[in-house]
């Protein structure tokens, strides 16, 4: 598995980049890094990526500053996750409902608690292992943030 957390790359003109704090809606997050994997474990069931396609995770630090508790990303909701590879593919979030684990599209934070977890995606393994860029779109009401991912 690759990882994003030790590489410097320069990262262009509106985009957050690694360890980049940004404040999105009543939260606070930060992306840590990324990797691809071939499966991913919520602690009880593991789950496999299925046959030419990768996870891709992307570890973030979040806090929610909010009144009450809420989840950082969920598809259905508010907020939205998506991965761009060369800024063209675009990949939902993967949800795995009710899952418990780091997964943080369905874990519950309360309010002014901070947790690290992942946004989990299934790519093909072209993205994994092509040199194109990854992108991720947070999208909060009518607000959009673009991580850099590779």
């Amino acid at each position: 598995a690759s990882t994003g957390s030790d590489e410097q790359t320069e990262v262009p003109e509106g985009l957050i980049g690694c360890n980049e704090e940004v404040e999105i809606g009543d939260w606070v997050a930060t992306m840590t890094g990324y990797s691809f994997e071939d499966e991913w474990s919520d602690g009880f069931l593991t789950y496999s990526a299925d046959d030419g396609n990768k996870y891709l995770l992307v570890d973030l630090t979040v806090t929610n500053n909010g009144t009450k508790a809420n989840t950082f990303v969920t598809k259905y909701y508010a907020y939205d996750a998506k991965i761009y590879y060369q800024d063209k593919y675009e990949y939902q979030i993967n949800n795995f409902m009710g899952s418990v684990g780091d997964d943080l599209s369905s874990l519950s934070i309360k309010p002014l608690e901070t947790k690290e977890g992942s946004l989990i995606f299934k790519v093909p393994d072209a993205v994994a292992s092509e040199d194109g860029s990854v992108t991720m779109e947070l999208t909060l009401n009518k607000d959009t943030y673009k991580f850099q991912i590779r």
